[in-house]
């Protein structure tokens, strides 16, 4: 297990005495932490919602090569064959918003575009269908922006994330968003309490 993973198991344990819990991802890619979160609540009668449309990150063109070679759908749908509480919906972050209703998940992950538009994009959409109490988290941001040059938070060019060594949108994005008492990092995980 990596150290993004364990951080995502103890962010499933604040949710031990919810009955029947709800978890949710925009980003599964090929499925690692859905099935990661989805065999840890099958003993707990609980259901994980997957949300990607499987074509990588729209402005990315080597990213959608890549989705295209390994055929991530297929990998993804591989993994997740033999867990039958893991739903999946194969489409937009923004479709996939609509049908869920407001406070429905007791954890809600966010891995999916890392641009800086679509990531408050997603937090804005998604954060309210996180219940009271709920943990609203996400991928890739490794440290609050003020530890970060601004000019590297500016960054739109996705090619230029790997050069930065931070992906600058998620990053931007959630401190915005996010008060520094309220907002936690580790391990690359980023979460709140709603």
């Amino acid at each position: 297990m990596n150290p993004c993973d364990v951080e995502l198991l103890e962010l499933s344990k604040k949710s031990l005495d919810v009955k029947n819990p709800i978890f949710g991802e925009v980003g599964t890619w090929c499925g690692r932490s859905a099935l990661m979160m989805g065999k840890w609540l099958l003993r707990r009668d609980g259901d994980f919602y997957a949300i990607d449309h499987f074509r990588g990150s729209m402005n990315d063109p080597k990213d959608q090569k890549t989705a295209n070679r390994i055929m991530v759908r297929d990998i993804y749908f591989r993994n997740i064959s033999l867990m039958p509480n893991i739903h999946t919906l194969a489409m937009t972050s923004i479709d996939a918003a609509r049908i869920f209703k407001d406070e429905m998940f007791d954890l809600f992950f966010i891995d999916g575009d890392h641009r800086y538009a679509a990531v408050q994009a997603d937090i804005e959409m998604w954060l309210p269908k996180v219940k009271k109490g709920g943990i609203f988290c996400g991928h890739d941001c490794k440290c609050h922006a003020d530890k970060v040059d601004p000019k590297i938070l500016r960054i739109e060019d996705i090619s230029q994330y790997r050069k930065s060594g931070v992906f600058p949108g998620v990053v931007r994005a959630v401190c915005e968003r996010f008060d520094k008492e309220q907002l936690h990092i580790n391990r690359g995980i980023w979460w709140i309490q709603k």
